[in-house]
């Protein structure tokens, strides 16, 4: 099967980006792939496979730069996929080329208003538009089904590799320079306001010989470093127990993971936290609000933990701290979790069967 994958950028990172580029190399094993984007000059992500760009991520001129492209590519392809509802949808229905696929793994509504634009919430449904002329709309979980139950989306989850905490943690980050000795907690994503991080910084006043690792970039596009830089001016004492990596490459990130001893992950608002899955497919116990996003991917004291308040981290991660079999079981519930539901080859394949019936048509 020839399949093109149609995405904003892959320079960015960030949990949508991660997602594609595990897909498209498991799906490139198996089928010929190739990948057009637009450039955004960055090291943290490798190209997933043969990549065309289309011009500079800049909008709405982006839209027209991946339009150009599409209408002059002499090569037909069985499938597009688009991942991102900004510049890849409009662009490949502009383009005419069929059949087309859409993928999103978080609420555009819920997007714009994370990121304060209230007004621009409102024209969410207009953005979306082209969905309805699509072959297939597919979502990363049931609450963003329910979310945009209008377009009728099919649930594929996301999926991640299988691995394990490493044996010689100590090693590991002395490479990473990681404390040896520390009771490692850790977030990885975006340092933003919707992540509530503030509960983490709360919890740190009551928590004895932890130490909290920040992976991920200080100063995020859109967002700026205001939110970052308030947490440092709020939480000084605390701040003295943090960790801060700054931007790493995305295949590094799970080196961070396997050197920690546990995650956490207060955000208010998720589609199907990439952050999240990852950690739980290397054994790591987790942590994360009780929302229901994490509801669905959580099972309270089985293959992780559910928090309401800052007294339920502090709680937790002591147990977890004087629990060390505890926490290797709620790991090892966790990995089996992600095989079961979230392998990446199990997610692959599922794309390829959508493909497959559209064609059959």
């Amino acid at each position: 099967m020839k399949i093109l994958f149609v995405i904003a950028h892959i320079g960015k990172g960030g949990g949508q980006v991660t997602q594609s580029i595990r897909l498209i190399k498991e799906i490139s094993k198996h089928h010929d792939v190739k990948l057009l984007t637009l450039r955004y000059e960055s090291d943290i992500v490798d190209e997933p496979c043969e990549t065309i760009y289309a011009g500079p991520l800049k909008f709405p001129m982006g839209i027209f730069h991946l339009w150009k492209k599409l209408i002059t590519m002499k090569e037909k392809f069985d499938v597009i996929q688009c991942f991102d509802g900004y510049f890849a949808l409009p662009a490949v229905w502009l383009s005419g080329r069929r059949p087309y696929f859409l993928r999103l793994g978080l609420s555009a509504k819920g997007d714009f208003l994370s990121r304060g634009k209230t007004s621009l919430s409102r024209f969410a449904d207009a953005v979306l538009f082209p969905i309805i002329f699509s072959s297939g709309f597919i979502v990363n979980s049931k609450e963003l089904a329910k979310d945009m139950r209008f377009y009728r989306p099919e649930v594929i989850h996301n999926g991640y590799e299988l691995g394990k905490l490493t044996e010689d943690k100590k090693k590991l980050r002395k490479e990473l320079g990681i404390p040896p000795d520390s009771f490692i907690m850790t977030y990885t994503g975006k340092i933003i306001e919707r992540k509530n991080l503030e509960v983490i910084f709360e919890s740190l006043k009551y928590l004895d010989g932890v130490r909290f690792l920040f992976v991920g970039n200080q100063d995020e596009e859109h967002y700026g470093s205001s939110y970052f830089q308030s947490l440092k001016s709020r939480y000084p004492n605390e701040w003295k127990k943090v960790i801060v990596t700054g931007e790493v490459h995305m295949d590094k990130v799970r080196r961070y993971l396997m050197a920690s001893d546990i995650f956490v992950f207060p955000s208010k608002l998720e589609g199907s936290p990439n952050s999240v899955l990852e950690a739980m497919s290397v054994g790591l116990p987790v942590i994360c609000s009780n929302i229901l996003n994490h509801k669905e991917i959580i099972s309270h004291g089985r293959n992780g933990f559910l928090f309401k308040d800052t007294k339920d981290i502090i709680c937790l991660v002591k147990m977890l701290q004087s629990d060390m079999d505890l926490a290797r079981k709620i790991g090892q519930n966790a990995i089996e979790s992600i095989r079961a539901r979230h392998d990446i080859k199990n997610a692959a394949k599922k794309y390829i069967e959508s493909y497959r019936r559209c064609i059959s048509k």
